[in-house]
């Protein structure tokens, strides 16, 4: 699954593996690296020593997105790491229980139905970890509420590694691959590979729609391939161009008005934008306008500056048109605008 999760983020990705029989081969090549990210699942029977160990505290603190899967305490050798990334004292569980996700919402657990969080390792004779915290953040546990020793994954106290004591690739439910690429997509913070912006979609009326109906609400998509939408990002205006100031327009009355004064000389159409936010990575937007549209040419417009919750940002204003009733448009300038019926 970690194998699979790696090719479906990042197909170009250079990843080697070791196994525990290659411990020190392993130790050898972190040290002095340029990795982008390591994965460490420390198992009771990989023979290590506090050295190490050390080497893996060194790692994390100049390099930061490490993920380190304990899944039982390492004779004590894993103490300096736990206690650097912001947790202490693993308690391993020999027991299979429910696994409440505290913060749903979060991108390590986002998507994955919290009742197939079933710790069911257990009956390969895996034992999982839980974790008390200390400037780490819990982000699951095995509780309905937050209290000590429950936490099962955590973010790391440098907000780029993560702590687990579950194992991914046993978490049932079929979501492994999919908990595989939470973890390392959070661990990547745009620092790896370049990131792509949200983007605006399925936009109904369309560009280039005519003859839309007046009483038309507007809807369209903010939408990432990866990332939850920053939805305090999302800026959005709708125009009737024939009132922008200066404008040359001909309404359906036929009549030509030619920079004529107007109380909203900017041309914006009041309303309420209604954002439905259940699939973060696609964001369900509708503009209800305050009173019926004009007829005329509308120009919905998504700002620049639309973001997921990296970060990363829509370069340049998303526009597009679309005209109501049975207004037409020849040729659109904004010198002016040439209409007719």
């Amino acid at each position: 699954y970690l194998s699979s999760a790696i090719s479906s983020l990042w197909p170009s990705c250079s990843a080697t593996y070791y196994d525990g029989s290659t411990w020190p081969t392993f130790i050898s090549a972190l040290t002095g690296s340029d990795w982008s990210m390591c994965i460490v699942a420390a198992i009771n029977y990989t023979s290590t020593t506090s050295s190490d160990w050390a080497a893996l505290v060194n790692w994390y603190t100049d390099y930061a997105k490490l993920h380190f899967f304990d899944w039982a305490t390492n004779y004590g050798y894993s103490t300096g790491l736990i206690n650097a990334m912001g947790a202490s004292s693993p308690v391993t569980m020999g027991f299979t229980a429910s696994h409440y996700v505290w913060d749903s919402g979060h991108d390590i657990v986002q998507g994955i139905d919290p009742w197939t969080l079933d710790m069911h390792g257990w009956g390969f004779g895996v034992y999982h970890e839980r974790y008390n915290w200390s400037t780490a953040s819990p982000v699951t546990g095995w509780t309905a509420s937050e209290t000590a020793n429950q936490a099962g994954i955590l973010e790391a106290e440098n907000e780029e590694g993560v702590i687990t004591g579950l194992y991914e690739s046993f978490i049932g439910g079929g979501q492994e691959q999919q908990l595989w690429e939470n973890v390392l997509d959070y661990m990547w913070t745009g620092g790896w590979i370049p990131g792509e912006p949200p983007y605006v979609t399925s936009m109904d009326p369309d560009d280039g729609d005519t003859g839309v109906p007046v009483d038309t609400d507007i809807v369209f998509h903010c939408v990432h391939d990866i990332h939850p939408v920053d939805t305090d990002t999302i800026v959005f205006t709708v125009e009737d161009t024939s009132r922008r100031s200066g404008g040359r327009a001909l309404g359906s009355d036929s009549t030509l008005a030619v920079g004529r004064a107007d109380p909203r000389p900017t041309g914006e159409i009041s309303g309420t934008l209604g954002i439905d936010a259940t699939d973060p990575k696609d964001v369900l937007c509708t503009f209800t306008p305050d009173e019926d549209l004009p007829v005329d040419l509308i120009r919905c417009t998504v700002a620049a500056g639309l973001a997921d919750n990296h970060g990363h940002e829509m370069p340049d204003d998303f526009v597009w048109t679309f005209t109501t009733g049975n207004y037409s448009v020849e040729d659109t300038t904004w010198g002016a605008i040439k209409a007719g019926l």
